[in-house]
């Protein structure tokens, strides 16, 4: 071999690859490399050759004098022949798949074509739906909706797994669809995963389509795919937006246990949502210029949230000052019994809400609440929205109906007005 040789532990550490899929590799001619009696070793020149597109397999080559050789299609330009990024076990699954033969008794003809295509005809390799999520999961990182698009891409495994991007058509979408739509509901206890009655919203399967076809629209982006099949999005009716009346939001204060009491009143004046309340430090307060602040990787729309305080809000953080904190949570403005309160939807507030006769409301709920008394105490829908941290206006206009008085203006009495000048009948008139 040319240069300087390595064993297969160093190949695969040069290449990113699991051991196992470079072994593969190199036994189907896809890589550079010889056995030694029962050890592979590679040629590192070989190798970096391979990683710039510039080795041809020994599959397409039909012999081994062109291995230096450049690799290039007929139309001049040069052919990438890299590894997938992904986890070792998965590489090495989807390397097997990718040898499995087409007919019985011909071992590594798929491989043989596509590598030949490639490299003579300038062929775009086949990308699979494990390689548009490994990639779209990566580009993605630190993006604040991403945990939630993964528990749909777990759920859409089952369905994809394997299967090359070309073949997930309109068709095979509608597919997925109805079968999430026919979907039980599920809730997570400490008993483990109940059933619920009923199945799935509109909106959870609208929301995994969305990820789907945002997979799609990236492979795209990325060349891997020339189109994305086109999907009418469906609409979902808006809900009626759940907030308390004053009166309410007062019971269930009284009917709360102290932490959770000053952690729920704070959250009505202030609109924060909960992790940004359970994760508030006392070196994001100034108790003397009355604000506190959220930092962009804390915020949903990851942009820095100033916070305004008031009376109330004062001095409910003044309460949580004198409590007796943990060494490791000094920091921590909430907490209970020394500790941070990472959870709110618990049994106490559940049977607060039942107590203070209040149903179907989520703790979420109480950001709707600040807003919706915000609307009608007549602060501009653009304020609100700094205020509350949202991206766009139009989370914000959910609320715009619970104000008037840009209307008040234009109404006047009809009736009366109309009735003043209708003649009184004389007597004896029909």
């Amino acid at each position: 071999m040319l240069g300087t040789t390595i064993d297969l532990g160093a190949a695969a550490q040069l290449l990113g690859a699991h051991p196992e899929t470079v072994r593969l590799k190199a036994k189907a001619g896809a890589l550079p490399g010889r056995k030694v009696g029962k050890r592979w070793m590679f040629s590192k020149i070989a190798l970096e050759r391979y990683l710039a597109g510039e080795w041809i397999p020994r599959v397409v080559q039909g012999d081994l004098a062109k291995e230096g050789e450049p690799c290039r299609s007929s139309n001049a330009k040069a052919v990438a022949t890299g590894i997938t990024s992904c986890t070792p076990l998965e590489a090495g699954r989807r390397y097997m798949a990718a040898l499995a033969p087409a007919t019985p008794g011909r071992r590594h003809d798929r491989l043989k074509v596509d590598l030949w295509n490639q490299a003579r005809l300038g062929a775009r390799p086949r990308y699979t739906w494990n390689d548009a999520v490994v990639r779209y999961v990566g580009d993605r990182a630190g993006l604040s909706s991403l945990e939630t698009s993964k528990i749909h891409l777990r759920w859409l495994h089952a369905h994809l797994d394997g299967a090359e991007l070309p073949a997930i058509d309109r068709d095979r979408i509608d597919a997925i669809a109805a079968v999430k739509r026919a979907e039980r509901r599920t809730v997570r206890t400490r008993q483990g995963i109940k059933t619920l009655e009923g199945t799935v919203s509109a909106g959870t399967v609208r929301r995994l389509v969305g990820v789907l076809t945002a997979v799609l629209n990236a492979a795209v982006e990325w060349g891997w795919l020339d189109s994305a099949p086109k999907r009418k999005r469906a609409k979902v009716a808006s809900k009626r937006i759940r907030w308390l009346t004053a009166a309410q939001a007062e019971r269930l204060l009284a009917e709360l246990p102290e932490h959770l009491a000053d952690m729920a009143q704070f959250s009505l004046e202030t609109g924060l949502r909960r992790a940004n309340v359970t994760g508030l430090a006392w070196s994001q307060v100034d108790l003397v210029r009355r604000v506190a602040w959220i930092h962009p990787d804390q915020a949903k729309a990851r942009k820095a949230i100033t916070v305004p305080l008031s009376d109330t809000a004062i001095s409910v953080l003044r309460r949580q000052l004198p409590k007796k904190r943990d060494p490791r949570h000094v920091e921590a403005v909430f907490v209970f019994r020394g500790k941070p309160v990472y959870q709110t939807s618990t049994a106490a507030w559940r049977k607060a809400l039942a107590r203070a006769g209040i149903r179907d409301f989520r703790w979420h709920d109480l950001r709707h609440t600040w807003a919706s008394w915000h609307v009608q105490r007549g602060t501009p829908l653009q304020v609100l929205k700094e205020l509350g941290g949202w991206e766009t206006m139009e989370m914000v206009q959910r609320y715009a109906h619970l104000s008037a008085d840009h209307l008040a203006q234009w109404v006047a009495p009809m009736t009366g007005a109309a009735l003043a000048v209708v003649p009184t009948p004389k007597a004896g008139a029909i």
